[in-house]
């Protein structure tokens, strides 16, 4: 989870149209220890045996139809168009509309990897949460006791960062499909001190739930806290109206990548 994320919960900036910028303050990876490319082999075998000489044309009546009539076929400087769907292979033959032989091929790029482990590590960099500040209140108003509402709200956003870590590592990591991490052991949270030292600490899914309740209530308390309501998103009709049209330039196979 992102500062960012959760301070734009926090009614405390006023920012313009661009929107206000924030360091990040947490950062999460997983690395694969050991890993090892895999490839990917396919063929098939038509049930119908169709033979892959026979051409397949577009409708004149239905471009996202296919016809192996030059008579029903939509005609292109008086020759019937190649039948193709977006990105597919095989312009013209009965490949194109999931039809005949698929000869068998590998994928050395598509093949993912295979690793011995998955080793995940989360930082919670508090120098970062220092760095941010709050003017106003809930109420819009300058903070009467800002250091202490500030404090407040910084160890608010830590209580949320280290809740979303420790929920996560309880609803498990589907990351996709066919990569379902699996953790081993219990989770290791450490404190790094400016002197290097490093402590231990425990926190389990009660323990957090807790730490963020009890950092809310200081929080408002302060002057700053996040709604309780859900923020509702809406696209913007500009946007709706490109994927529409993206949408159905797809269908009709006249889309494309860009490169």
């Amino acid at each position: 989870m992102r500062a960012e994320q959760v301070a734009a919960r926090l009614h405390a900036l006023h920012c313009d149209d661009v929107g206000a910028k924030f360091g990040r303050v947490v950062s999460s990876e997983i690395v694969a220890i050991g890993a090892a490319p895999g490839s990917k082999v396919g063929s098939r075998i038509d049930p119908l045996a169709i033979q892959a000489n026979v051409s397949v044309y577009h409708r004149k009546d239905n471009e996202s139809d296919w016809t192996i009539d030059p008579a029903e076929a939509k005609q292109d400087k008086g020759k019937p168009v190649l039948f193709s769907r977006r990105a597919a292979e095989g312009k013209g033959n009965p490949s194109a509309a999931n039809h005949s032989n698929v000869p068998p091929k590998i994928d050395t790029f598509a093949g993912g990897i295979t690793f011995d482990y998955a080793m995940h590590t989360v930082v919670l960099s508090l120098p970062a949460l220092r760095k941010l500040r709050f003017a106003t209140g809930l109420d819009g108003k300058p903070l009467a006791a800002r250091d202490a509402a500030e404090r407040a709200a910084r160890v608010a956003l830590a209580a949320l960062a280290l809740a979303a870590i420790v929920h996560q590592r309880a609803q498990g990591y589907d990351l996709r499909s066919r990569c379902l991490l699996v953790p081993e052991g219990a989770m290791a949270l450490e404190v790094v001190r400016p002197d290097g030292t490093v402590e231990p600490v425990e926190l389990g899914v009660d323990a957090a739930n807790e730490l963020v309740a009890s950092a809310e209530r200081t929080a408002r308390a302060a002057g700053l806290g996040w709604d309780r309501e859900p923020l509702a998103l809406k696209a913007a009709p500009k946007l709706i109206a490109l994927i529409k049209k993206s949408r159905a330039e797809a269908m009709t196979g006249a889309g494309g990548d860009e490169d």
